[in-house]
């Protein structure tokens, strides 16, 4: 069976870093270029928040640094998606009107426990809300090595988005990765 992918040259996608000091990050970007090297399906990518960043090229597909809870004989994991979709909180659906075209509706306020993306050092970090302090400050904490750069963090409410994971198969979904989750599961009881 021939894969089919929903991208091409010229399309704006978000892309993820296994790198060190970037783990865990989605940056936004735009393919440039894309290619088989090497016996691998690559596109080069354009940093939009990055203008003088280089151009790279990047495999689609990768193995992601092993968790603890992972077995060895792990697939790969597509490592571009589609731009964010649009999102909006449930009580403002009415104020958006009918032809909207919101693909992600948010039912309450945030709340600890909530898996998050946050916008910091321009690229968005996956994380989780352990704390709400105020109205305009919340306390998050990031994966640790080797599926993130790890810390806990105050954050702007307003810099956050609700985590979805896409893939090919079901395009945006929620929760996150069982890896994910394992590793806030050891957060909570170990800390």
């Amino acid at each position: 069976m021939d894969l089919i992918l929903p991208f091409k040259v010229g399309d704006a996608v978000e892309t993820r870093s296994y790198n060190v000091g970037y783990r865990g990050a989605w940056f936004r970007c735009k393919i440039t270029d894309m290619c088989i090297r090497s016996g691998h399906m690559e596109c080069q990518v354009e940093y939009i928040d990055y203008p003088d960043e280089r151009r790279k090229w990047n495999r689609l597909f990768k193995i992601p640094p092993k968790c603890r809870n992972q077995k060895a004989s792990q697939n790969r994991e597509i490592m571009l998606r589609p731009p964010f979709p649009r999102w909006c909180w449930e009580n403002d659906i009415a104020e958006l009107g009918p032809q909207t075209d919101v693909v992600a509706v948010v039912s309450s306020r945030w709340k600890v426990g909530d898996l998050i993306d946050w916008w910091y050092t321009d690229c968005f970090w996956t994380g989780k809300i352990t704390e709400l302090m105020s109205d305009d400050k919340v306390k998050i904490i990031c994966p640790e090595i080797p599926l993130g750069e790890g810390g806990c963090w105050v954050a702007d409410p307003k810099d956050l988005r609700p985590a979805l994971d896409w893939s090919l198969e079901k395009g945006w979904s929620a929760p996150l990765s069982q890896c994910y989750k394992s590793f806030f599961e050891y957060q909570r009881t170990h800390f």
